[in-house]
């Protein structure tokens, strides 16, 4: 189902591989003018930027850290002025490190606290400035299962997932009165290169087929989950058909965690 986001600028931070991708070209496929983060994989970013080019002449790709707190606020001040003020927000960007906590080094942590959690913050910080002033604005975090059912070996990452939906619900209140609509989307395991390493356990497998009958046994639906999947449901929040949705967390896993 296509949404109509005519008129609307959107950022989607990691905004050129996997679900960030995915939600990049549908939302441009609504209409929407978008502008899609990446922070170092360029050919990623060239492939994004083509497909851009075929929705919008003003769509395009922008690196910058989204951990960095001048990058970020340089990011969105040029985002205003060659684009205009982004009324959508997709808080995508995210890393993991794999390893029990007694055996995580505190440089590991912080890398994922900072893109994470602190990337989320941040941006948003940046956006909701003029969305208040505008009195209206969509922002959705992308969180994970993993922010309830936590993930061996993934301590880091389910507790900046976590984060994100205190964040979420913090932020649908806050600005709600300002017309502002805060969600997130928890994800299953989605197929992507940041998850086509790990099994259903969390662990990592060589054999990416062994990985996918795995996670398709565990979905009552039988089969692996797309960035397509949570995509479209990333259209539907921020788009007006969600105009009454606020500080909701919509499961994207199949039924996995039922």
């Amino acid at each position: 189902m296509s949404y109509d986001l005519t008129g609307d600028i959107a950022v989607v931070t990691g905004g050129t591989r996997g679900i960030g991708r995915a939600i990049t070209e549908q939302l441009a496929a609504s209409g929407a003018t978008v502008v899609a983060n990446y922070y170092s994989n360029e050919e990623a970013a060239r492939e994004t930027e083509e497909l851009l080019a075929e929705y919008d002449a003003d769509s395009r790709v922008m690196q910058f850290d989204v951990s960095d707190v001048d990058d970020v606020i340089d990011a969105f001040a040029e985002i205003r002025s060659a684009v205009g003020t982004p009324t959508i927000l997709v808080n995508n960007a995210g890393i993991l490190e794999q390893d029990t906590l007694d055996c995580t080094t505190e440089d590991c942590w912080d890398s994922v606290v900072d893109v994470n959690l602190k990337g989320t913050f941040l941006c948003s910080r940046e956006a909701l400035g003029p969305m208040r002033d505008a009195e209206t604005g969509a922002i959705v975090n992308i969180s994970s299962v993993a922010r309830e059912n936590g993930a061996e070996g993934l301590g880091g990452y389910a507790a900046t997932k976590g984060g994100q939906v205190s964040l979420t619900k913090v932020m649908a209140k806050e600005h709600g009165p300002y017309g502002i609509r805060t969600n997130a989307i928890a994800p299953g395991l989605i197929e992507t290169d940041i998850w086509k390493g790990a099994d259903g356990d969390g662990m990592l497998a060589d054999d990416e087929e062994v990985v996918r009958e795995n996670w398709a046994e565990q979905s009552p639906l039988g089969r692996v989950g797309y960035p397509e999947d949570v995509a479209s449901v990333a259209a539907f929040l921020v788009s007006e058909e969600a105009a009454y949705v606020n500080g909701e967390v919509i499961t994207v896993d199949g039924g996995t965690n039922l």
